[in-house]
């Protein structure tokens, strides 16, 4: 249901992040103790001995995932009080909700303003249960500042006027 979690979970806050880093004592050469073996496991690539996750704070994966853990949340809740049909429609009517084939300028995220700003937005907040809730991105200019919106020039370009 959620990228974070493979399947249904009631877990409240997110787990620890999954530590995915190699130590040299995995590919050492068996003969020589902590030389690298080469042959068998490749070059060492300082990249990925020093990758972000290793150095990551174990906070920053929390709040990373907080938004999917809740959701699959509420979707599992659903299931379990409902049955398997409560949460497809949930699923269903988001899918529909992100999907505006006429008038793809007034997708969220592409309006000026911010990433939440569009009227999908505003629909994808009242399934989702986020319409009572104010967060910086509601009321702060964006980085890029306020886009002007042709929707007349959008028609124009798709209908090759």
């Amino acid at each position: 249901m959620s990228n974070a979690d493979s399947g249904p979970s009631l877990r409240l806050v997110p787990g620890p992040a999954s530590s995915n880093s190699i130590s040299i004592q995995s590919t050492s050469h068996p003969v020589h103790a902590g030389v690298h073996d080469s042959m068998r496991h490749g070059q060492r690539n300082l990249a990925t001995e020093v990758s972000s996750s290793s150095i990551q704070h174990p906070l920053q994966h929390r709040l990373e995932s907080w938004d999917a853990t809740r959701d699959n949340l509420k979707l599992t809740m659903q299931r379990n009080m409902f049955g398997m049909a409560a949460p497809i429609r949930t699923l269903m009517e988001r899918r529909i909700v992100e999907h505006n084939p006429h008038f793809p300028a007034l997708q969220a995220g592409q309006m000026g303003g911010g990433p939440r700003k569009g009227l999908s937005a505003l629909h994808r907040d009242i399934l989702n249960g986020d319409d009572e809730t104010i967060d910086p991105v509601d009321f702060l200019p964006s980085a890029g500042g306020p886009e002007m919106l042709d929707i007349h020039a959008q028609m124009e370009r798709k209908h090759n006027i």
